[in-house]
């Protein structure tokens, strides 16, 4: 699952594996909003997949 980070998300998924990703969010061609999100699953993620 592919979800915002926030302390509460976090607090709410921490006996999960959890994996941080940096982005930007953007409509047009331009600028962007950069934000982190997080990769929640019930397993580790293989090498190289992140």
């Amino acid at each position: 699952m592919s979800i915002n980070d926030t302390p509460e998300i976090r607090e709410w998924f921490d006996s999960f594996h959890i994996d941080e990703v940096r982005l930007s969010y953007t409509i047009a061609k331009t600028g962007g909003k950069k934000v982190q999100e997080l990769i929640i699953s019930n397993r580790e993620a293989r090498a190289g997949l992140l």
